[in-house]
């Protein structure tokens, strides 16, 4: 079979489309040490410890995020239940994509 130069173009289209919507996000599970939070709906930074010990500091980028405003979270802090937070490395900041509950009752 021949492949012509469109029939290459098209593949080549759909297998960057395919790369070009995966995303590269990762996820830490762990109890929320600080909350640094100008607004009451917004975070600027999320400290987290997880549970080999190791701590992360998130950029939240002044943002906010769905069912989990500062007060939310710093419930989460005080009782100690987890969190799991979805992020993205730019550069050499972790950035807050995604917030949830990391425990099956859904606090």
């Amino acid at each position: 079979m021949k492949f012509s130069l469109i029939n290459i173009f098209i593949l080549t289209f759909i297998v960057f489309i395919f790369f070009a919507c995966t995303n590269d996000y990762l996820e830490v599970k762990g109890h929320i040490i600080n909350i640094e939070s100008s607004e009451l709906n917004k975070i600027d930074k999320l400290t987290l410890k997880d549970f080999e010990g190791k701590v992360w500091i998130l950029n939240g980028n002044n943002k906010s995020y769905s069912h989990f405003s500062s007060h939310h979270l710093k419930e989460h802090q005080i009782s100690r239940h987890p969190v799991i937070i979805k992020y993205e490395k730019i550069n050499k900041d972790l950035s807050i994509v995604s917030i949830k509950d990391g425990d099956e009752n859904g606090h």
